[in-house]
């Protein structure tokens, strides 16, 4: 049930909380185990699956790391039209259509 709406307070719904947050912004791996904070070797397989569950997708940004390399940029799937038709969410499917 990885395409289900991650439930509150559960390690994905946090990270998908704090992408949403970022709005068109995104984030980087390590702006979120940084900030949330979330060690990384439980902030990434979260990741993972929200993007398996397409609630968050690859932004087609870098950013640098603090050791100056390239980093994917994530958001939740509302802040990418040219996503939008792959969306699971309902609310990004109602965020997008309302810009």
């Amino acid at each position: 049930a990885i395409n289900i709406e991650p439930k509150a307070l559960t390690k994905r719904a946090i990270l998908l909380g704090f992408l949403r947050g970022r709005g068109a912004a995104g984030a980087t791996d390590e702006e979120m185990q940084t900030t949330v904070p979330m060690n990384p070797n439980t902030q990434r397989p979260r990741r993972a699956e929200l993007v398996q569950g397409t609630f968050v997708v690859d932004s087609g940004r870098t950013r640098k790391t603090a050791g100056g390399d390239e980093a994917v940029v994530w958001v939740a799937c509302e802040f990418s039209k040219a996503m939008f038709n792959e969306c699971t969410s309902p609310k990004a499917k109602t965020r997008i259509s309302a810009t």
